[in-house]
Formats: structure tokens, C-alpha cells, sequence
């Protein structure tokens, strides 16, 4: 009897042990599927960033790129305005040596018209005294 009591104790210690040590699967399990899930979720966030830090570096190359370009065609707008401000500035230098060469034509036929108007008036002058 004694010995059927025993047995009975450790059974129910091993039945006590099986149900503690099949808790602690059970929690074990539990504790796995949650860090699988954790895992899993914080792989989705890895490759999320991934592609957003992707999709940046593609648009920062765009973007510089299109900086590039914008760069260029400034530059080229640039020399394009130098040379027309230079094309200009020659065209007015060439303008204000016409001018200057016009008031000189001018002067000079004014003093002509000048001396021709003083001759016909002497002449004038002449033919009236010779009457």
C-alpha cells in the first residue's frame, strides 16, 4: 500500500511536471510566434526603408541631374547674354561714331552753306552797287 501510495505521489508529480513542462511549451510556442511575427513585421519596416531610401537616392539623381542640366543651360543662356550685351555694345560704339561723324558732315556743310550764303549775299552786294 505504502508502495502504491508512492507511486501514486510521483505520478501525480510527474502528471504535475508534464503539465508545467507542457505550459511551458505552450508559452515557449507562444513567445516563438510572437518573435517570429515581431521578426517578420520589423523585415516589412527593413524592406519598407529600403525601398523609400531607393526611391530617394532615384529622385536625388533626378534631381541632380535635372540641376545639371538647369546649370548648363544657364551657363549657356549666360554666354548668349554676354555676347549680345557685346554685339550691343559694339553696335552703340559704331552708332556713337556715326553720330559723331554726322555732326561733323553736319558742321562742316553748315559752315559751307555758311560761306556760300555770305558769297551770294556779296554777290548781291556787287550786282547792286554795279547798278
Amino acid at each position: 500500500a505504502e508502495r502504491a501510495d508512492r507511486a501514486e505521489l510521483r505520478a501525480a508529480e510527474l502528471a504535475a511536471a508534464s503539465a508545467d513542462a507542457q505550459r511551458a511549451l505552450a508559452d515557449a510556442r507562444k513567445e516563438a510566434r510572437e518573435n517570429t511575427e515581431k521578426c517578420a513585421r520589423a523585415e516589412s519596416q527593413a524592406r519598407a526603408s529600403t525601398l523609400e531610401r531607393e526611391r530617394w537616392a532615384r529622385e536625388r539623381e533626378a534631381l541632380e541631374g535635372h540641376a545639371a542640366w538647369l546649370k548648363d543651360e544657364l551657363d549657356q543662356r549666360s554666354q548668349e547674354l554676354r555676347d549680345s550685351r557685346g554685339e550691343a555694345s559694339r553696335a552703340l560704339a559704331a552708332a556713337e561714331r556715326a553720330r559723331d561723324e554726322a555732326r561733323g558732315d553736319a558742321a562742316s556743310k553748315a559752315h559751307l552753306l555758311e560761306a556760300s550764303e555770305e558769297r551770294r549775299a556779296a554777290a548781291e552786294r556787287a550786282q547792286t552797287a554795279a547798278k
